[in-house]
């Protein structure tokens, strides 16, 4: 019968397959079952455990707070906060989240329904658990001649910072200097000096910390343009390096809140809550002081006048109006931003 023929055929070219075929599906078997039990047993998303998506700024405060909760059970996962909301857009998932600014909470909340649009009325100072600005951190070689926003107009210097299209500290050091370009009556020559100015910045698109890397790797540029906090630990590590503090700076308020979309699923709404609320104890403030962060809530035994020189902190209510204004003039599709890195491109012949 035909269909036996075929049958034999079958079994005759299945036992023809190589040792070596055999041996490499044996270990793809293998490395499904190893993933597979890792995936069930250490994936930091598993029920017992908090999953944080946070914007990688604030990787020192986290894990710091790991230190000291050693017995909590919270994972943290980092990156540039624009790169964070967009994946969290995307359908990442996560019990609760910090992130560089209402307006990227505002968005997921109000277009992916991952939360309530009353988020920052659930916690304290309006769900911000502390807050930053902006610095320089310049290159001995040009450092005395740098004190404001101004001094980086000068020709010779070069500035580097992350991409605003990327990172949280892009965001707010980009609405810096459009504040700085904006703030005062300024001649026709001064505004073509910004224009220029602005073109010539160095966007690197990756998140603060990492920017920073690049910035020392290439050494094209002379300074750069990051939070307050990230300058700190910079500083740390690069002893070369000076932080200097420009006359004011518009106010970097980084937010936390759960995602009640995931959060209710899994039932660690209370667990997630509670976490959160514990970021505003006298304990993790003062944490976060030490670490760069302007404490909320300041307890007598904090020297913050030693942490942080005197500097004007301006909020984006108070520069703009609103976020939403922001976002129409500056940071959407049709902003400022757009049509800047539009003009990189085409100088750059489409590349950027």
């Amino acid at each position: 019968m035909r269909w036996k023929d075929d049958l034999l055929k079958c079994n005759k070219r299945f036992r023809s397959l190589s040792k070596a075929r055999m041996k490499a599906a044996s270990i793809v078997c293998l490395l499904l079952v190893v993933v597979g039990f890792f995936f069930v047993y250490f994936h930091p998303y598993r029920s017992n455990n908090l999953l944080f998506v946070c914007y990688e700024g604030s990787r020192p405060f986290f894990n710091a707070v790991k230190q000291i909760d050693a017995g909590e059970e919270s994972s943290y996962l980092f990156a540039g906060s624009l790169q964070q909301t967009k994946a969290l857009a995307e359908g990442l998932r996560a019990d609760a989240v910090c992130l560089s600014s209402k307006q990227e909470l505002d968005s997921l909340a109000q277009k992916n329904h991952l939360l309530s649009e009353d988020w920052d009325q659930r916690l304290p100072f309006n769900a911000s658990p502390f807050y930053s600005c902006i610095v320089f951190v310049a290159n001995p070689s040009v450092a005395e001649n740098i004190r404001d926003w101004e001094d980086l107009l000068t020709k010779d210097i070069k500035v580097s910072m992350p991409d605003p299209a990327t990172s949280g500290a892009g965001r707010y050091a980009y609405l810096s200097l459009i504040y700085a370009s904006q703030k005062d009556q300024i001649s026709t020559e001064m505004r073509a000096d910004w224009r220029k100015f602005f073109i010539s910045l160095d966007l690197i698109p990756l998140s603060a910390p990492r920017a920073f890397s690049r910035f020392t790797i290439e050494r094209k540029s002379d300074v750069f343009i990051t939070w307050k906090s990230e300058a700190i630990r910079i500083r740390k590590g690069h002893k070369n390096y000076e932080i200097i503090y420009p006359s004011f700076s518009i106010k970097g308020e980084p937010v936390i809140a759960a995602l009640d979309k995931y959060a209710s699923e899994r039932g660690t709404e209370d667990k997630a809550h509670k976490r959160l609320v514990s970021f505003f104890s006298p304990e993790k403030q003062k944490l976060a002081a030490d670490l760069g962060f302007r404490p909320r809530i300041k307890s007598p035994d904090m020297e913050l006048s030693q942490l942080f020189p005197p500097i004007e902190l301006i909020s984006i209510e108070e520069a703009f109006g609103s976020w939403g204004t922001v976002w129409e003039q500056h940071l959407g599709p049709k902003g400022s931003l757009v049509e800047l890195i539009s003009i990189k491109k085409a100088l750059h012949g489409g590349e950027e």
